[in-house]
């Protein structure tokens, strides 16, 4: 799972990403507080995971994605205000 910026580039605006997982893993919720805002874990099937998004400037977003580990390239871009940002995940 991973946090960048629309243009794959700049993550300079986020001050931490809190990734919640399903409740089976040992370690489900995720504090990460620099670049890059990654993690890997080794699971099966697919389940829904929360991102918290923090800005530096306050702002928080709160983002819902369909995690598959049978599907590798299953990655989004959510868009949210934000000096014309977006967020791939």
């Amino acid at each position: 799972m991973f946090v960048r910026s629309g243009d794959m580039g700049d993550t300079e605006h986020i001050r931490e990403v809190i990734v919640k997982l399903h409740p089976t893993f040992a370690e489900n919720i995720i504090s990460l507080t620099r670049p890059p805002f990654q993690i890997t874990r080794t699971g099966w099937g697919t389940f829904q995971i929360e991102l918290k998004i923090i800005l530096k400037d306050g702002q928080e977003h709160t983002l819902f994605h369909n995690l598959s580990f049978d599907d590798p390239n299953n990655s989004r871009v959510y868009k949210f205000p934000y000096k014309k940002s977006s967020i791939r995940i």
